[in-house]
């Protein structure tokens, strides 16, 4: 059972991950009210959400003295999707998300962004952040602040995308049990930390023309998982709730290492879409003989750095078992790993 926090989530979502069986705490940061509240502390979560698909908007034609202005506004209730030309080019929404500024005052012990921000970084809490047209067809000139991270979307249109690492090995289930809903109407132009830490960010959806669709930030310890809206977002955050509490196997808990330094028999290499087929019983199988094991599934956790773990893995393996397949040979990642051993070989 994981321990999860929804921030601007949507009832029907927090309600499934409960009926999951997992621990679910519910709180905004006032995008869907303008009345921020959130009291469960974000560094006690193993899981944070946000599938925000009912923003709190105010119009931003009505405009000035007695109005909205930067420090208030009136919140309308289900506005339409309308869009306006402004002077510096380009189009934004009339009815635009809440701005932190016209927010009412948290009440005390509440949290906000930079909680957030900080349970991602030295907490390592992984933050999965849908980016649903319903709110982002309400966007002004960036996005909310959720974690110390603002975005800048263009409107575009997609129906072909690729799915890239890390999320294609993390998540293999994506464009298969979960797909994006076509088309993709947003493209990221930007992601601008608001706090100042590093960010790495890995352009995990993409089109073949280089428009970038999701990211996974990594502050620090943790990562921000932005992706586009799936026919079944439920049923993904469902399934990413169930990684992050799942316990590693108990096959991998009882592999024996060779050394004090752990070090493992075997490195396997693989793509994921031939994980359950060939690569998790080959994994089975060599550790029911004795053999010490590097899979990532036993390896790999939300928030790692994906690239230093493999190439910190590969080191620590005596040997290593390449799964060649049509998959393997059309991705980037699992000939990277191939390049690796070929590397320790010469050496």
């Amino acid at each position: 059972m994981a321990r999860i926090l929804c921030i601007d989530t949507e009832a029907n979502t927090a309600e499934a991950l409960m009926a999951a069986g997992h621990e679910v705490f519910a709180g905004t940061l006032g995008y869907t009210d303008g009345h921020p509240r959130l009291a469960m502390p974000p560094h006690e979560a193993d899981m944070l959400v946000c599938d925000l698909r009912t923003p709190g908007c105010f119009d931003s034609n009505w405009w000035g003295p007695g109005r909205n202005d930067n420090y208030h506004c009136q919140v309308v209730p289900d506005p339409p999707v309308q869009w306006k030309q402004i002077d510096r080019g380009g189009v934004v929404a009339r009815f635009q998300i809440i701005q932190a500024g016209q927010m009412n005052a948290a009440p005390p012990g509440s949290f906000g962004s930079e909680d957030i921000h900080r349970a991602i970084s030295k907490a390592g809490v992984p933050l999965f952040l849908m980016l649903n047209p319903e709110w982002l067809n309400h966007m002004g000139y960036h996005s909310p602040d959720f974690a110390g991270v603002r975005w800048r979307f263009k409107l575009t249109r997609a129906e072909r995308v690729e799915i890239n690492e890390p999320l294609a090995s993390t998540f293999p289930e994506v464009e298969r049990q979960h797909r994006f809903v076509r088309p993709l109407q947003f493209e990221i132009v930007e992601a601008g930390n608001t706090i100042g830490a590093e960010m790495r960010v890995s352009q995990v959806v993409t089109n073949a023309v280089g428009q970038q669709f999701g990211q996974m930030i990594q502050i620090g310890k943790g990562a921000i998982w932005a992706l586009p809206k799936l026919e079944d977002n439920v049923g993904f955050l469902t399934l990413a709730a169930s990684r992050v509490d799942a316990p590693r196997p108990a096959a991998a808990e009882a592999r024996p290492p060779m050394a004090g330094n752990d070090e493992r028999d075997v490195f396997i290499s693989h793509a994921s879409e031939d994980k359950d087929a060939v690569a998790r019983p080959l994994a089975e199988a060599l550790i029911g003989g004795g053999a010490s094991v590097w899979f990532d599934e036993y390896e790999l956790r939300l928030g790692d750095r994906l690239r230093a773990k493999i190439e910190d893995g590969l080191r620590r393996s005596r040997f290593g078992a390449v799964i060649l397949s049509h998959s393997f040979f059309a991705k980037r990642w699992p000939q990277l790993e191939l390049d690796g051993l070929f590397a320790l070989e010469a050496d």
